[in-house]
Parts: C-alpha cells; sequence; structure tokens
C-alpha cells in the first residue's frame, strides 16, 4: 500500500529560500556552513558552531485529505542542539503552519518543478502518477503571521550568518 504522505525537503544552491506559490510563502532551504564558506570564508565559524548546517522547512502533503504541512524541523528532537543554540541568539523557532483543503494539483505541480530544477527531494513517499490539474487561480493568500514567522526566521538566520562571520573576520 503506497503511503498516502508526501513529504518533501528544500536544498537550494547558494543555500537560499524558496517561493512556494501555492503556500503563498518563501521556504527555507538548508543552510550548509561548509558550502556557504566557499564563497564566503568565515562561515567556516558558523559550520563549528552547526556542524549539521540548519535543516529545510520540510513540506508534508496529505494525498488522502487534500492537506499540507509546512513543518519546521528546529521543533523534533532530532534539531534540540541547533534549536537551542539558536534560541539562546534570540531567534524565534517558528511553528508549524497548517493549510487545509489545498487545490493538490497546485502543489503536486509546485514541488514536481522544484525536484526537477534541483532544489527539493522527496524524503518521504512519492509524487503520484496523476498530479491533477492546476488550477488558474492567484496563490491562496496565507495567514499573515505564518508568513512573517517564516520570513522572520529566514531573515534571523542570514543575520546569524552575517554577524558571526563578522565576528570571525575580528
Amino acid at each position: 500500500m503506497k503511503s498516502s504522505i508526501l513529504e518533501v525537503s528544500f536544498d537550494l544552491p547558494h543555500d537560499g529560500n524558496l517561493f512556494f506559490v501555492p503556500a503563498g510563502l518563501s521556504l527555507r532551504g538548508r543552510r550548509d556552513f561548509m558550502r556557504i564558506a566557499a564563497h564566503q570564508p568565515s562561515a567556516v565559524m558558523l559550520h563549528t558552531e552547526f556542524p549539521r548546517g540548519i535543516p529545510s522547512t520540510l513540506l508534508r502533503l496529505s494525498l488522502d485529505e487534500s492537506a499540507a504541512t509546512l513543518v519546521e524541523p528546529l521543533r523534533t528532537e532530532e534539531w534540540i542542539p541547533e534549536a537551542e543554540k539558536m534560541r539562546a541568539k534570540g531567534i524565534e523557532i517558528p511553528q508549524d503552519v497548517q493549510f487545509k483543503h489545498v487545490h493538490l494539483g497546485d502543489w503536486l505541480h509546485e514541488v514536481k518543478r522544484a525536484i526537477d530544477a534541483g532544489y527539493a527531494q522527496i524524503v518521504k513517499g512519492e509524487l503520484p502518477r496523476d498530479l491533477g490539474e492546476e488550477s488558474r487561480k492567484a496563490a491562496p493568500t496565507s495567514d499573515q503571521k505564518a508568513e512573517d514567522r517564516f520570513d522572520k526566521l529566514c531573515g534571523l538566520v542570514e543575520t546569524l550568518i552575517a554577524g558571526l562571520a563578522s565576528a570571525a573576520r575580528k
């Protein structure tokens, strides 16, 4: 029996974020500080503090329920040490964000585009053969507070990188 859950992580070149149109949000891609150090040498200091990097936002789609969740891995047991270090620096870890009654065709096609571009990987489940039809509607509006939290975390991680890089140069 196939899983009705599809889970996707994001890993973009230059450790960037991905604007995910159906959610109307920027999703944090994985941060690999050794990779960042290739173009910003002071990021090696961050690798010392965060050797596993910072995980990407996970997109979890429930294909049976037509629902989506943006999962914050820093809230899981696996990432407690990194989350505690970030909180100690004043960085808040956002809550998961749920979307009910999503148009699966829009979400699945966007996931496929991200995978085809090399920006996303499936970590659980698989893309269905039939992705469904995409709607012609504009991206749905999202809860502004959720959007602000994810954008704020992305910005805070960038600030953390810049601050630690600056300190390393001194």
